[in-house]
């Protein structure tokens, strides 16, 4: 296991977590109705975190709640292939600036024959946390989305 220290000398990677647990803490905010917010937090049976992407993959990763930033979770994954993607792995836009960058965690193809299209989670700007039918790689935005594995997912 790599251990990734933040600025406070804390590890940025939290427990080890199964896919299972990961899509039932995404699920726990959809089913809650999560609005989204970047300067507002969020707290259940599952930790306190910020109500932005970046927080609800925090959440559903299990990581540490100071945890904040697509960088910061950019930094406890690796970038992996399309043809690679379980459930739990993220999609994430890493260019741009805090506000527009962005994370989708990927659920399963819609078709597994020819993977234009996932269900994903994600907490989205007017919708909240939500599950719904994206196009890959990112509704073909013209901002690059690339696949991502935590580290310490089973």
């Amino acid at each position: 296991m790599v251990t990734v220290v933040d600025d406070q000398g804390e590890s940025a990677l939290g427990p080890l977590v199964t896919r299972a647990a990961v899509l039932k803490r995404a699920y726990s905010w959809v089913d809650e109705n999560v609005p989204h917010n970047g300067r507002e937090w969020w707290s259940n049976e599952f930790g306190c975190y910020r109500t932005d992407s970046a927080g609800y993959l925090a959440m559903a990763w299990q990581l540490p709640e100071s945890v904040a930033g697509i960088e910061a979770v950019a930094e406890v994954s690796d970038p992996i292939e399309k043809a690679m993607l379980l459930p739990g792995d993220v999609l994430l836009r890493r260019e741009g600036t805090p506000v527009t960058r962005h994370a989708a965690i990927f659920e399963d193809w819609v078709e597994t024959a020819s993977r234009m299209s996932f269900w994903g989670l994600e907490q989205r700007t007017g919708l909240g946390a939500v599950r719904r039918r994206i196009r890959y790689p990112y509704e073909n935005s013209s901002t690059r989305y690339e696949p991502y594995r935590y580290r310490n997912i089973l």
